[in-house]
């Protein structure tokens, strides 16, 4: 290792944005951060500090706030983090570390997941309405028109609708199951998570209604 030099690379405001230490690799293709390592808020203060090893950062480094409170603190070994990372917010509260911080986030992940995919049946629940919503009249006109051919055309219809009704209704139990479990163990998204599952869950019961009416109706007439 040569003698180390002294690097900034600046904003384009020209303010500072890191400096550090560096020296020329043996082959002299490369330059190796070596030493302090410093990065800076557009304001100036101190955004980051922590130390090199031959291109990897190693041992305590923090990151602060722009007003100056301290926002994380850490270890790094051969340039993968190590040990306890400890957060703060801006005002100097502490903030989740750890096994705790990646539960969180886990947590988030899957909220936003059981939220996606119950807004999705809801879509899928409301096509299977829109499709019954088309057939139920050419169904109530073979229904009520005489000959074999409108009570086949009546049964075909019916056929339709009692598939989209087996659809919405098989939506709505996995949206239930879904809705139930989300509300019980994520508790940011309930109002949100409850009105979707019971848009998913009540909108078969209509439908049924008309089926089963319809139904009554083709008994009637055939």
């Amino acid at each position: 290792m040569t003698d180390l030099q002294i690097a900034e690379i600046p904003y384009p405001s020209g303010a500072v944005r890191f400096r550090y230490s560096r020296y020329l690799s043996a082959d002299g293709s490369a330059w190796v951060r070596h030493g302090l390592f410093c990065a800076y808020h557009k304001d100036g203060s101190l955004a980051s500090e922590g130390n090199y090893e031959h291109g990897q950062e190693h041992g305590q480094w923090r990151d602060y706030h722009t007003n100056g409170q301290l926002a994380a603190e850490g270890s790094y070994a051969n340039g993968a983090e190590t040990g306890i990372w400890r957060y703060w917010s801006a005002d100097g509260s502490p903030e989740p570390s750890g096994a705790a911080k990646q539960f969180i986030q886990a947590e988030a992940a899957s909220r936003l997941g059981l939220i996606q995919e119950l807004d999705a049946m809801r879509r899928l629940s409301a096509l299977a309405a829109a499709i019954i919503a088309i057939a139920l009249p050419f169904y109530v006109y073979c229904a009520l028109s005489p000959g074999p051919d409108f009570r086949d055309g009546a049964m075909m219809w019916l056929l339709l609708m009692l598939f989209s009704l087996f659809v919405s209704l098989v939506l709505s139990g996995t949206a239930g199951h879904l809705g139930q479990a989300s509300y019980m163990a994520l508790p940011a998204p309930r109002p949100l998570l409850r009105k979707l599952e019971l848009g998913v869950t009540m909108l078969p019961v209509p439908l049924l209604v008309l089926v089963v009416v319809g139904w009554v109706v083709v008994r009637a007439v055939t």
